[in-house]
């Protein structure tokens, strides 16, 4: 995008400018907002998460899945879940 010289912002190459004046007369809608499902909800995933996943249907499934092992979970009694006991803290030399 070519700028004019007279609208051209001048700083340092390691100063950011306190503000920037934006023309929103200018705005354009988001031209691919009308590609997504009406009900679709965007989510972003941190790049060593999204580098295990080739595809928005990969990770659905991985999500669904866990959800229903968190059902699964949570319908057992607590006597009934296996619960690990360990103990984080150094044990005592011939306990």
């Amino acid at each position: 995008m070519k700028q004019r010289e007279d609208e051209s912002i001048h700083v340092a190459s390691d100063d950011m400018p306190e503000f920037y004046e934006l023309d929103y007369s200018k705005v354009k809608p988001n031209r691919f907002a009308p590609l997504l499902p009406e009900d679709s909800v965007m989510v972003v995933l941190e790049p060593d998460v999204a580098a295990v996943f080739s595809s928005s249907e990969a990770v659905n499934r991985a999500l669904r899945a866990l959800i229903t092992a968190m059902e699964t979970v949570e319908k057992k009694p607590i006597s009934e879940r296996s619960v690990r006991k360990t103990s984080f803290l150094p044990q005592p030399v011939g306990a």
